[in-house]
C-alpha cells in the first residue's frame, strides 16, 4: 500500500468515526427529547384527571366501574340516565374533555392495588405501584413492554387513597429513532467515500515530489548516470 492510499485510508477512517460518534449522540439526544416530552405529558394528562379537568374512565365498551352502559343509544332509556345524574354530571359527560383521547391509555388503581376501572390495553401493575396506591409519594415512570409494543407508563398517586396509571406507547418514537438510524448510516457511509477520495487526491499532491525523487532514484540505480536532475518546485518540508 502506497503513502497516498494510507493517508486517504486514515482520512476516511478518521471521518467514518466521527460520522458515526456524532449521529450516536444526535440519537441519544433526540430519544431523551422524545422521551422527555413524552414524560410531560403522561404528567400534565395524570393531573388533569386528579385535578377533575378530566373525567374518570370506563371502558372504552362505555361500561363505567358499575358495569352499565353509559352510551347514550338513543332510546327511551336515555330519560332514566339523565335521571340518575345530576344536571352538571350530564353537561360534562356530553361537553367535557375525556379520561383518554387516542393518545394514550389509562387504568385506575383502588387503595389495595386492584385495577377498578381502565381504559384501552390492560397496564402492568407491580409492587411499586400497589405501594403507591396505598400512601403518598413521588410518580413513578418506567418503560415496559405490553404485547412486543413498547410503552412508557406513570403510576401517580390520588389523594385519599388510589393512584392513576397513565400510558402512552413509543411505537412512533421507535419508527422515528429506527428510520433516523438508517439515513445516519447512509449519510456516514456517503461521507466515507468523499472523505477517502478528497484524502487521496490530497495526499497524491502531498506525495508527488517524493514519486518523482523514488522515480529519479530507481533511473540513477538503473543507468547509474549520476548528473540526472530533480526538479524542486517547493521550498516545504518535502521539498
Amino acid at each position: 500500500m502506497s503513502l497516498g492510499t494510507k493517508l486517504a485510508a486514515a482520512v476516511a477512517a478518521l471521518v467514518a468515526l466521527a460520522t458515526i460518534a456524532t449521529s450516536a449522540a444526535g440519537l441519544v439526544s433526540t430519544r431523551n427529547q422524545v422521551e422527555g416530552d413524552i414524560d410531560r405529558f403522561l404528567r400534565e394528562r395524570a393531573s388533569e384527571i386528579v385535578a377533575g379537568e378530566r373525567a374518570q374512565p370506563s371502558d372504552r365498551d362505555g361500561r363505567g366501574r358499575d358495569g352499565r352502559d353509559e352510551r347514550n343509544d338513543g332510546n327511551d332509556n336515555e330519560d332514566d340516565s339523565v335521571n340518575n345524574i345530576t344536571i352538571d354530571e350530564a353537561v360534562d359527560r356530553s361537553t367535557g374533555p375525556q379520561a383518554v383521547d387516542a393518545d394514550a391509555e389509562v387504568q385506575i388503581l383502588d387503595k389495595s392495588g386492584i385495577v377498578v376501572s381502565s381504559v384501552g390495553i390492560e397496564l402492568p401493575v407491580d409492587e411499586s405501584d400497589r405501594s403507591l396506591a396505598g400512601r403518598a409519594g413521588s410518580d413513578i415512570i418506567r418503560t415496559v413492554s405490553i404485547e412486543s409494543s413498547d410503552y412508557r407508563i406513570l403510576t401517580r398517586h390520588i389523594p385519599g387513597g388510589g393512584a392513576i396509571q397513565i400510558a402512552r406507547s413509543l411505537g412512533q418514537t421507535t419508527d422515528l429513532l429506527s428510520g433516523i438510524q438508517q439515513r445516519v448510516l447512509v449519510i456516514g457511509l456517503v461521507c466515507s467515500l468523499l472523505a477517502a477520495g478528497a484524502g487521496l487526491l490530497l495526499a497524491r499532491q502531498a506525495t508527488g515530489p517524493l514519486r518523482r525523487l523514488t522515480a529519479s532514484v530507481e533511473q540513477v540505480a538503473e543507468t547509474g548516470d549520476l548528473s540526472t536532475t530533480i526538479e524542486l518546485d517547493r521550498s516545504d518540508e518535502i521539498g
